[in-house]
């Protein structure tokens, strides 16, 4: 028979927040952690260090905060066996069940954005290697794309009103797109008249 684990009653005030967070997390992703914790309650357990301090989970944190779901149950471990979480209220085959495993997927794919900065700062500090667990271009710059400089000052003033302008992009490549959505919105600024599908 395993040891006893004690579980604590505690507060999500409690906790603190990683100020180097490995994911910036994005808008969509925030507004679906926050639709899946309303319809469906919490699911997925958060990860802290013997501190407090959140090790996985500030997202999930952040939104039930939010909501005001502020009661936590702490269980302590060192990792050498797998904490589950068993939801009595629920059966897999259902549709809370199945809704449930269906949001949990797609917030995990919708609310990713990987922070460069801190991803370097760990590889230098702590030898983390992103490549290794196939995340990429985490070297290069996140400075927004200016449109207006690849343009041209010369060939802005040569836009004219109505004309479009067609970006192509690896839509699989989420800070690409969000690079190119920003630079896309200073252009629009720049341009007055031009459409932009």
């Amino acid at each position: 028979m395993g040891k006893e684990h004690k579980a604590v009653a505690g507060s999500i005030h409690d906790l603190v927040f990683d100020d180097k967070n490995f994911n910036k997390h994005t808008e969509f992703g925030m507004g679906l952690l926050e639709k899946s914790l309303r319809q469906y309650g919490a699911a997925r357990s958060i990860v802290v260090d013997k501190e407090g301090r959140i090790i996985c989970g500030n997202g999930i944190a952040e939104t039930a905060s939010d909501i005001g779901m502020e009661k936590t149950i702490v269980i302590e471990t060192t990792g050498e066996e797998l904490v589950v979480v068993k939801r009595t209220d629920i059966e897999l085959d259902s549709a809370e069940g199945r809704g449930i495993a269906f949001a949990d997927n797609a917030t995990a794919a919708a609310d990713l954005d990987w922070d460069n900065e801190n991803l370097k700062q760990a590889a230098e500090e702590y030898e983390i290697s992103p490549d290794e667990w196939g995340v990429h271009d985490w070297q290069e710059s996140e400075a927004p794309i200016d449109l207006n400089s690849f343009f041209g000052e010369e060939q802005q003033g040569e836009k004219e009103k109505g004309e479009k302008i067609t970006v192509i992009v690896n839509e699989d490549n989420k800070e690409e797109l969000e690079s190119i959505k920003e630079a896309v919105r200073v252009a629009v600024g720049a341009w007055e008249g031009v459409k932009v599908k």
